[in-house]
């Protein structure tokens, strides 16, 4: 008789970057088909000004589940502090500005 192994479940991960003033919960890697939930927290003192999820916007969140989790993602936080000032969660390298014109 022939017996099947079962597959080895695949194993995909969660990216997550968050600015100053708060921190985002997740583990690295999850199997396939679970369902993780992210949970963002803001230091005392600070409020959640958004949260991204693969980079489209969910709104100031507490917590984000995945359903059925089969391609790697990317979480992102920002935070604001009392005054409202809010610091970019991943710091882009300055560039120059350049104009084209037809």
């Amino acid at each position: 008789y022939c017996t099947k192994h079962p597959a080895t479940p695949k194993k995909f991960t969660i990216t997550t970057t968050s600015s100053a003033g708060g921190a985002i919960t997740a583990t690295a890697e999850y199997q396939e088909k679970t369902s993780p939930m992210i949970v963002i927290t803001p230091e005392a003192g600070y409020t959640i000004a958004d949260v991204l999820v693969d980079g489209a916007s969910v709104g100031a969140v507490t917590a984000y589940t995945f359903t059925d989790i089969n391609a790697n993602h990317t979480v992102s936080a920002t935070f604001a502090d009392a005054s409202g000032n809010v610091t970019p969660a991943t710091e882009a390298p300055a560039t120059e500005a350049t104009t084209t014109t037809p």
